[in-house]
């Protein structure tokens, strides 16, 4: 399959968050209750959940069946809310700016 088939693909969203790591267990008890709603999503095929030592970042990577999939996901109202709660969370650190990479898995 190339990128320029207009067939379904596998569409990816990968996003890191600054999180405080002194406050790590504050963070997984937050995700702990979410992880199993995020991946019964309509059209979810996966979620990852990784944290990184070093630069103090939650990364999220998540796998959706198509893009119709993945733009239901972020226009519902269950995202919305878990970015607003995420945001406000006391373990999220605002002095480093998220980043988002969204594109299609390419088998090569």
């Amino acid at each position: 399959m190339s990128f320029a088939e207009p067939t379904s693909k596998t569409v990816v969203r990968h996003v890191a968050y600054g999180i405080h790591l002194d406050k790590w267990d504050a963070c997984e008890a937050f995700l702990r209750p979410h992880a199993s709603k995020m991946r019964s999503f309509d059209g979810c095929k996966n979620v990852e959940f990784q944290v990184c030592g070093g630069t103090g970042r939650l990364g999220v990577i998540y796998h959706y069946k198509d893009l119709d999939s993945f733009k239901a996901y972020m226009d519902s109202d269950y995202y919305k809310a878990l970015k607003e709660e995420l945001l406000a969370a006391d373990f999220y650190d605002s002095s480093k700016a998220p980043a988002e990479f969204i594109g299609y898995v390419q088998n090569i």
